[in-house]
């Protein structure tokens, strides 16, 4: 049989399948967390500076910076299966994602982009 056995030709789809899924999946997630930092208003920058991806466990402190990092680092070292967290512990950020500043987010920042993706299944 050319190109080796069944066997063998089904495990490589199954591996290639599987590689491809989780390109995907990380590609998806930078996007997402990237359009949701992106979409964050900026007044002094520590809003947009404290978002914080993390893989296992939500990020729990507060950054003193203005100037956000880029979450793919995280997103790139999650393992299928793992849940990636983008998290943002200044007070108010809250406010703004649910319409504290009428001008410069008033859609939010994460609603407005999982909306624009059409949502996300399987999220809690």
């Amino acid at each position: 049989m050319r190109g080796g056995s069944f066997q063998t030709q089904v495990t490589g789809f199954v591996k290639k399948t599987i590689a491809n899924a989780e390109k995907q999946r990380k590609q998806d997630i930078a996007r997402l967390f990237s359009a949701i930092i992106d979409d964050t208003p900026v007044v002094t920058g520590l809003l947009k500076g404290n978002w914080q991806a993390t893989s296992i466990s939500p990020a729990s402190g507060k950054l003193d910076r203005t100037t956000p990092a880029s979450p793919r680092p995280a997103v790139n070292a999650s393992q299928w299966g793992q849940t990636v967290y983008l998290a943002n512990n200044l007070p108010y950020a809250r406010r703004i994602e649910y319409g504290y500043s009428k001008v410069k987010a008033p859609q939010g920042m994460v609603r407005k982009n999982i909306a624009r993706l059409g949502g996300i299944r399987g999220a809690s």
